[in-house]
């Protein structure tokens, strides 16, 4: 979409073209990576305890 605009030297339409179609998915990538955090179901103790040194 972006290339018919910058072979016409239409600078002004590239860059609102460039903001309306990269913000949209930079925010729905944000709101994805806040709703798996905000799961709190990171791995922070381990299932199985570590092994043990036979002295």
């Amino acid at each position: 979409m972006q290339l018919p605009l910058w072979l016409d030297h239409q600078i002004g339409l590239l860059g609102v073209s460039k903001i309306a179609l990269g913000w949209p998915l930079q925010l729905a990538s944000f709101a994805v990576m806040a709703w798996l955090l905000s799961r709190n179901r990171t791995p922070i103790e381990l299932d199985t305890p570590p092994p043990t040194d036979p002295r």
